[in-house]
């Protein structure tokens, strides 16, 4: 079953979340060799608002990604909710839905 999580990201900055996974026996679950992909759209039928950047991150159980989004990508979303999801792929081609919800930009009123 896909994980869950509501993310709040405050528009115009930098928003950087790790993601430790492990599979549904909590074992770690190693991610060299996969490739992941986020979208981020207002709702499931509209059009992609924004892609979030996901870097896997060298730790000693090569478990962990990086999920982050630059100051002009939060920038460019109007505040309010958002549908998101990550999606793994490996080298064999299998695609799974491993992270999902709603992420809600959070305006900002300081422009630098």
């Amino acid at each position: 079953m896909t994980t869950q999580a509501n993310l709040y990201v405050d528009q115009g900055t930098d928003y950087v979340i790790d993601l430790d996974l492990t599979d549904t026996t909590g074992a770690d679950y190693p991610v060299s060799n996969k490739s992941f992909y986020c979208n981020i759209k207002k709702l499931y039928s509209s059009a992609i608002s924004a892609n979030a950047d996901i870097t896997v991150i060298s730790n000693s159980n090569n478990t962990l990604i990086e999920l982050s989004l630059s100051p002009a990508a939060t920038r460019d979303l109007d505040p309010g909710k958002y549908t998101y999801d990550v999606i793994m792929i490996t080298q064999g081609g299998t695609q799974t839905k491993i992270l999902e919800g709603l992420m809600h930009i959070v305006p900002t009123m300081t422009r630098v």
